[in-house]
Order: C-alpha cells, then structure tokens, then sequence
C-alpha cells in the first residue's frame, strides 16, 4: 500500500492511498545513489545526491518524525480548494522506511483549462499539481539519513537545516 501526503501551511494531509495511489519514484532506493557527504566545501557532479545524517543535527526540525505521529491519530483527506496552499509532498511505500519529498514550487501549479490525452481527450478544469520524476529529497528513517540534490530547496522543510546553508555560503 502507498501513500501520498501533502503538507498545506502548518498541516499535514492525505492526498492518495492503497489502491488509489500510483508507485511513484519505482526504483529510486537509497542505496543506489551515487552520494557524497554533505560539507561546505562538496561539490555534487552530476547526478550525485549530498547526504546528511540528521540524527547529529540537534538544530534540525525532521517534518517526517511529526508526519508520522499525525499518521498514527488520523489525517484529514485533502479537499480541492486545499491544493493551491501544496507545500511539499511526501510519498511513502508501506513497504519500506523510506519518504520521497517533492517540494511543490508556485510554477507546479496549473490552475486554468487543461487538456487531458490519458483515455479520451477530455479537458479538465481543476487545479493540477504537476509531479517531477525524481524527488527533491529523500529520508531514511532506519539510518536518519537525508538525501538531497540542493540544500537550499530543502531548507523551508527542515528548519534549521539552513545552518549548513550559511556555513557554505560563508
């Protein structure tokens, strides 16, 4: 079973689970990154994904940890006039201890009349949230690793994490 959880402003929602929810990001493990531990100084090449273990991060707010206590309660479904508020999406196989993050950019966003190839063509007139094919990030919560391609698009999901930010850029 899958699940797809949104995060709007302060709270978390369920977009898509069980049979409804797609396998996003198929294949994309953590263990078959090419990774380089996160220093003010690494250069990541191309394709390289930095590492970060937030466990040694005292300073770090980890949205996955009170993501997880609100999975344990309840959360609500996500309504349409909901979707403009996207901040980030987590997607989480039940499967494994892994969550792929995808923060959701204004530009991701589509609001007007689209036009629809799946089935039949058909034109569409709710709001979309376009998905990438690879994450942003991606933790680990066995290791409590982060995997990320650019500190800074993950600095409005882990508070704190901008303390590395600063230090690279001093």
């Amino acid at each position: 079973m899958n699940f797809l959880y949104s995060r709007n402003n302060a709270k978390f929602h369920v977009v898509l689970s069980g049979q409804n929810c797609p396998n996003f990001y198929a294949g994309l493990l953590p263990t078959t990154l090419n990774t380089i531990s996160y220093t003010p100084t690494a250069i990541a090449r191309n394709g390289d994904w930095f590492k970060v273990d937030l466990n040694t991060l005292t300073d770090v707010t980890n949205p996955i940890l009170e993501l997880e206590r609100k999975v344990n309660t309840s959360l609500p479904t996500i309504s349409a006039v909901q979707y403009k508020d996207i901040k980030y999406l987590i997607f989480k196989r039940q499967s494994d201890d892994f969550y792929y993050i995808q923060k959701v950019l204004p530009s991701a966003k589509i609001y007007r009349k689209t036009l629809s190839f799946s089935n039949q063509p058909e034109v569409l007139d709710n709001p979309i949230v376009v998905l990438t094919d690879s994450p942003d990030a991606i933790f680990d919560k066995n290791t409590g690793h982060l995997y990320f391609k650019s500190l800074s698009a993950m600095n409005s999901i882990f508070k704190g994490l901008n303390t590395l930010y600063r230090a690279a850029t001093t």
